[in-house]
């Protein structure tokens, strides 16, 4: 578990976007994700979105 949560009443647009961003850093910084892979993704992404 990553431990980032949703402050309770905290509705605004913005909140669900800083939580995602809040989980992803959590996980790079606790190395759960390899930011290597994820630059190798985003290029196949990229090269994928451009064939089509």
């Amino acid at each position: 578990m990553l431990d980032v949560c949703q402050a309770a009443g905290d509705a605004n647009e913005d909140g669900g976007f800083n939580l995602r961003t809040r989980a992803v850093t959590v996980a790079l910084l606790r190395k759960l994700l390899n930011y290597s892979a994820l630059e190798r993704a985003e290029a196949e992404l990229r090269e994928w979105l451009n064939a089509g």
